[in-house]
C-alpha cells in the first residue's frame, strides 16, 4: 500500500533537513578543531533549530 501523499511529502523534508543537520555537524566539528569557537557555535545553533523543525513535524505543526 502506498501511503498517502502527505506523509511521503513530511518523509522526504525530513530526510533533506536531517542532512542539513548532518552537514552543520560536520562544520561544527571542523570549526571546534581550528578553534573557531564563535563559529562552531553557530553552526550547532543551526543544527539545532533544524532538529527543532522535526520535532514540530512529529507534533503534528506540518506549515513550518
Amino acid at each position: 500500500m502506498i501511503p498517502p501523499p502527505d506523509i511521503i511529502v513530511r518523509k522526504v523534508r525530513e530526510a533533506r533537513l536531517g542532512l542539513r543537520i548532518d552537514e552543520h555537524v560536520r562544520r561544527y566539528r571542523m570549526y571546534l578543531k581550528s578553534g573557531l569557537l564563535g563559529k562552531a557555535e553557530e553552526e550547532l545553533q543551526d543544527a539545532d533549530n533544524l532538529a527543532w523543525q522535526i520535532s514540530r513535524w512529529d507534533e503534528g505543526w506540518h506549515n513550518l
